[in-house]
């Protein structure tokens, strides 16, 4: 098992920052900006099972966007439980308590968005390829994907998409299971039409405007890939975004299937309402993306 790395928080030289080392290669590898329907919950179990990649021990690792004193606090809840494993014999991996450690012990509350801190962070994952699941990054500004970009030159990003009438009636039930909206909206298309206008959490053109502005930034280091085609296997899925990441698929150990994400289609008198919601989104998709359409 791989000894715990404990390099100081501190600036890299040029010599000793990730993208320069050879031993290291791109760090992270990937990272995944947006899990419509679970899509990053399905990627994060597929990457975890590859033998050639380590994951930091936080889901949805934010460290671009949102409180990072949150996150320090949820690693040291983390912490404890991953020390109580390993002195219960069972198998820990020490990169994840090493990790762990540095987010709570080395970094501070102001730390979040440091590029340094993050290059750090991220070299506990020794000689195998990092991944970063984070879809908050979804709704980063574009000054923030810009130093996300630039600041890690070798970095591909991926990116899970959904039709867009899928994607915003799961959006609706996402604020229906938060207690933020009436049940009635899932069954109401006046009540519908109501909350996705008023509520700023919903927006029927979000996917469409995160890959103008992603791709209009990283380029072709941005990989979009369907959640919902019927032609579409969710191994043939998964080869092609380990293929983007550029790892082979064939090393998972995980089932491809698409255990855990919800799809399941709006009710028949809500779809109507929801068409003309998400407006000509289904067009902008295409144009982004080439291919996601309405059905």
């Amino acid at each position: 098992m791989t000894e715990p790395i404990r390099e100081p928080i501190t600036e890299p030289t040029a010599e000793a920052t990730p993208e320069a080392s050879p031993r290291r290669g791109a760090r992270p590898r990937f990272v995944c900006i947006g899990s419509a329907s679970a899509g990053g919950t399905w990627f994060a179990r597929q990457a975890a099972s590859h033998p050639d990649v380590w994951m930091p021990p936080l889901p949805r690792f934010s460290f671009f966007r949102g409180r990072w004193n949150r996150t320090r606090a949820t690693a040291l809840d983390r912490l404890g439980v991953l020390v109580g494993d390993l002195y219960r014999g069972e198998a820990v991996d020490p990169r994840d308590i090493e990790f762990l450690r540095r987010v709570w012990y080395d970094t501070k509350d102001q730390s979040g968005g440091d590029r340094a801190v993050y290059r750090q962070l991220m070299n506990v994952g020794g000689d195998s390829a990092v991944g970063v699941v984070a879809p908050q990054y979804e709704g980063l500004r574009p000054v923030a994907v810009r130093a996300l970009v630039a600041g890690f030159p070798q970095t591909k990003f991926v990116y899970f998409v959904l039709d867009p009438v899928t994607r915003l009636w799961d959006d609706v039930r996402r604020e229906v299971d938060a207690g933020r909206a009436a049940a009635t909206v899932t069954k109401d298309p006046d009540a519908l039409a109501e909350l996705v206008m008023s509520e700023k959490r919903i927006d029927p053109t979000v996917q469409s405007r995160v890959l103008e502005q992603w791709t209009s930034i990283a380029g072709d280091r941005l990989g979009a890939f369907r959640l919902d085609d019927p032609e579409t296997s969710p191994a043939s899925v998964r080869r092609a975004v380990f293929e983007h990441c550029g790892l082979s698929a064939e090393r998972c150990t995980a089932s491809p299937s698409w255990r855990g994400i919800r799809n399941d289609p709006p009710p028949e008198q809500l779809r109507d309402q929801l068409v003309e919601l998400v407006g000509d989104e289904a067009e902008r998709l295409e144009r982004a993306v080439g291919g996601p359409r309405s059905g």
